[in-house]
This record gives C-alpha cells, sequence and structure tokens, in this order.
C-alpha cells in the first residue's frame, strides 16, 4: 500500500479581463518565478469562455504548468517522472515557487484576486480489489451489489483558520488501462476554494494565508478520511 501525490493546483480567480500585452506579462512573469524554461504559448482566442488559457507556461520537463485564462491563473505540478513523492516531500519547494507566481500575478494583473482554489490529486496504490475496498469502507455494500466502479463526492462547507471554504473530497476507481478487469488503486482529489458567492479582494498576505491553511486542512483530510481506513484495512 502506497500513496503518493499525482498533482498540486493552485488557481487564483479575477473579475474577467484581457491582459492587453502578453508578451509582457509574461517577460515579466518569468523574472519572477524562475521555473518555466520552456518556451511559452500565446495564443490568440478571442471568443473562448474566460476559463480557456490564453497563455501557458511550463519548465521543460513538464512538472510545472501556469495557464492564464481571462479570469484565472492556475499554478500546477504534475508528477510526471512517476516519481510518486509524498505531499510532505514535494509541497515546501512548490510552496516556495507559489510565493513567487502570487508575487508575479499580483505585478502582472490589473484585476483583484476575489476567489483562491487548491486542489491536491492522490494515488491510492492497493495492489488490487481497489473498488471493493472504497465501497466497503465508504457505503453500505448491500444497498448497490455488483457495482463495476464507483465515484464517491462529498462536499463540506468548512472554516479554516481565517476563511469560510468549500471543500470537495473525491475518491474513484482506478483500472490498468490494459487489463481492465484489474483495479490497483484508487484516486482521491481534496479541492478547498472559497465560496463562488462570497467574493473578496485578497491582498498578498491573505493569499499567502489561504494557501499555507489550506495545505494544512488538506494534511488533516488525507489523515482522517483515507490514510485512517488504510490503516484499519491492514491491521
Amino acid at each position: 500500500m502506497q500513496v503518493s501525490v499525482s498533482s498540486i493546483l493552485s488557481v487564483l480567480f479575477f473579475a474577467a479581463r484581457d491582459i492587453p500585452n502578453k508578451a509582457e506579462f509574461v517577460s515579466n512573469f518569468l523574472e519572477y518565478t524562475k521555473v518555466f524554461d520552456a518556451d511559452p504559448m500565446i495564443l490568440p482566442i478571442r471568443n473562448a469562455p474566460p476559463p480557456v488559457p490564453r497563455i501557458t507556461m511550463k519548465s521543460r520537463d513538464g512538472r510545472y504548468v501556469c495557464e492564464v485564462g481571462l479570469d484565472r491563473l492556475s499554478f500546477a505540478h504534475h508528477d510526471v517522472g512517476k516519481q510518486k513523492p509524498t505531499l510532505d516531500d514535494l509541497y515546501p519547494k512548490y510552496r516556495d515557487t507559489l510565493h513567487h507566481v502570487i508575487l508575479g500575478t499580483l505585478a502582472g494583473i490589473a484585476s483583484p484576486i476575489v476567489r483562491l482554489g487548491f486542489v491536491t490529486r492522490h494515488l491510492v496504490e492497493l495492489g488490487e480489489g481497489a473498488n471493493e475496498w472504497l465501497r466497503q469502507t465508504y457505503l453500505r455494500t448491500d444497498r448497490l451489489p455488483g457495482a463495476y466502479e464507483t465515484h464517491l463526492n462529498m462536499l463540506h462547507r468548512i472554516e479554516l483558520e481565517s476563511f469560510r471554504a468549500n471543500r470537495w473530497i473525491k475518491v474513484w476507481t482506478l483500472r490498468d488501462q490494459q487489463h481492465p478487469e484489474r483495479d490497483p488503486a484508487v484516486a482521491v482529489e481534496i479541492d478547498i476554494n472559497t465560496p463562488p458567492n462570497e467574493k473578496r479582494a485578497f491582498d498578498r498576505s491573505a493569499i499567502l494565508a489561504f494557501f499555507l491553511d489550506a495545505f494544512a486542512q488538506t494534511e488533516q483530510d488525507l489523515k482522517t478520511f483515507v490514510l485512517a481506513f488504510l490503516e484499519t484495512t491492514h491491521e
């Protein structure tokens, strides 16, 4: 049994607006961040929905990706090398880079940051029988006999240290693409975001505080909703 991090995503939302000089924004942003060393892509998209990226910046190895739409900037780390890091292994460097991403965003986006989101996706390798483990752990299996796959979504309204937030916990079966009869793992996604109907202007200190709170909450949620059940199962 192994639990690793597949990806970490941080999102900064702002009032929809186009960046007039995208090349200048990218040049200044790269100076702040220092990790996006692949050639940036600037896409001349006019009529696409606001979330669709107009700017994409990546590291050459593909681990770090930053995308800028009309109403959001997202910064992600992906486990492209299949190194299967833990959250504790990965987060310190990601957090340091995120700080520079925040500074570059505040300097280059002429709109206040009004919402924030933090999403982690985890791989829980069980060997075999992941679907049955998921059903026995979280559900009354007698009510849904014979389910081939299981997807579980839970929304909680929570209070972080300084913010109210929505928290989605999603758990689903992963199957071997070559041998779909095998179900060796489950995926777990923890998505913490400020409510869409409670927009406010976040300054730098509030943004940093949110991501620190969200990371601490994610660590606790992973222990409470996943690791504790794994320990019980494998005693």
